[in-house]
């Protein structure tokens, strides 16, 4: 019954396996239960390493790409595995994330203070205060006295008149 009405011919299913492997029925039918794992792999080859399309209409360089691809892939599995086992991980996903947050946080501020002198050095009138090109462009009209934000994340940064020390 489907829908409520009687079927006039019954459902059957029938699944047929064409093989030249020299296995017992159940182990071929086993090994088939098996492919959606390998399809999932492949699937996640593709997408992380960016390998949906490949680059070239030879298929010599899209075979060293896929290959290139599967090494890292293979590699950065592999890392990955040995940080999840490790015993030095962070108490809880929290504090883990507040890390990954600081680390970001600090890379996106280090690239706006540089591009902010970049500007400044470019462009003068940026900067408002005559021999400070470190006046970040996002905090022109601001006292010296105050701090400049991220704009990204607005923490402080640093002091529009202090001088950005190199790491």
């Amino acid at each position: 019954m489907k829908d409520g009405q009687i079927n006039m011919f019954p459902d059957i299913e029938f699944q047929g396996f064409w093989t030249s492997l020299d296995l017992p029925a159940e182990t071929i039918i086993h090994l088939y239960k098996q492919h959606g794992t390998c399809e999932q792999f492949h699937s996640e080859l593709k997408s992380d390493m960016d390998v949906e399309r490949f680059p070239s209409g030879t298929f010599a360089t899209n075979a060293l790409v896929l290959a290139l691809g599967s090494l890292t892939y293979n590699l950065l599995r592999s890392i990955g595995q040995d940080v999840l086992s490790g015993n030095d991980l962070p108490e809880s996903k929290s504090v883990f994330r507040q890390r990954l947050k600081t680390v970001i946080q600090h890379m996106i501020c280090l690239h706006h203070t540089w591009f902010s002198m970049h500007v400044n050095n470019v462009f003068p009138y940026f900067a408002a205060t005559p021999g400070k090109p470190f006046l970040s462009v996002y905090s022109i009209g601001m006292p010296p006295h105050k701090k400049t934000t991220c704009p990204l994340l607005l923490q402080p940064v640093l002091s529009i008149s202090e001088p950005i020390e190199t790491l």
